[in-house]
């Protein structure tokens, strides 16, 4: 995991502080585990893992580890060219 993803972490920890302050003026009691499962949520949001992709030009990689299922030239009438 890289820290230049968490650059844009502090406006939603901030909301999440703000809502915290929140349920705690209301008297909610479980407002501490809201607290640390929304900051773990964060945390896995905004991670940013390593890739060893090795260029190919053969194969199409696919985003955030999914799978590619078909690559395929079609017509469609709302995009011009082919």
């Amino acid at each position: 995991m890289t820290w230049r993803a968490l650059r844009q972490a502090p406006r939603y920890l901030a909301g999440v502080a703000c809502l915290e302050l929140a349920l705690a003026a209301a008297g909610v009691r479980s407002r501490g585990r809201l607290l640390v499962g929304s900051a773990a949520a964060l945390l896995l949001f905004f991670r940013d893992p390593e890739r060893d992709l090795e260029p190919d030009e053969g194969v199409a990689y696919a985003p955030a580890d999914g799978t590619v299922v078909k690559v395929d030239r079609v017509r469609d009438p709302w995009v011009p060219g082919e």
